[in-house]
This record gives C-alpha cells, structure tokens and sequence, in this order.
C-alpha cells in the first residue's frame, strides 16, 4: 500500500485527531527521504501536525516496508494506531 493511500486510509479512522505520529521501518525508512515518503504522507494528515520518525534498522516480521500510524487528541490521548505495509501497487 502506497505511504499516501495509508495516510488517506487512517485519517478517514480518526478524523478528529489533533496530531499523527508515522513511524517509517525497514527499507522504507532506509530510501524513504530519497523516495519522498515523508513529503507523501505529511500533506495527506497536515504537516503541520503531523511527526515522521524513521527506523531503518527495524525490520517488522511481515515485509521489509512497514509503517505504524499513530493519532493522538488534544490531551495526547492515544486515539488509534495502525500498522500496514508498503509493499507494491495500491490496495
């Protein structure tokens, strides 16, 4: 699933979220600043608001391409998190 597509897909589960938290793993944090995936992501939640944090080190059990969503409400109170994965074309 494509970075902006599982932006586009967890804003739609948490719309009233105040802030995002994407933390970028694998392969995907390690070419993510070549690939733009930041740049891909932070103006589908608001960049503004929204903090990109990479991890090319960490490698999640499913696919080298991981991302974890998290949205948090005024009071930093968690309201969801989701973990998918970029691994080719569009879901």
């Amino acid at each position: 699933m494509a970075p902006a597509h599982a932006a586009e897909l967890f804003l739609k589960r948490v719309p009233m979220a105040d802030c995002f938290e994407v933390i970028l793993y694998g392969s995907l944090a390690a070419t993510g600043k070549g690939h733009f995936t930041d740049l891909a992501i932070s103006p589908v939640l608001g960049a503004e608001r929204t903090k990109i944090i990479w991890f090319p080190k960490t490698v999640l059990p499913f696919h080298p391409n991981g991302m974890e969503f998290s949205a948090f409400g005024s009071g930093e109170e968690k309201l969801g998190e989701w973990r998918v994965y970029s691994i080719g074309g569009r879901a």
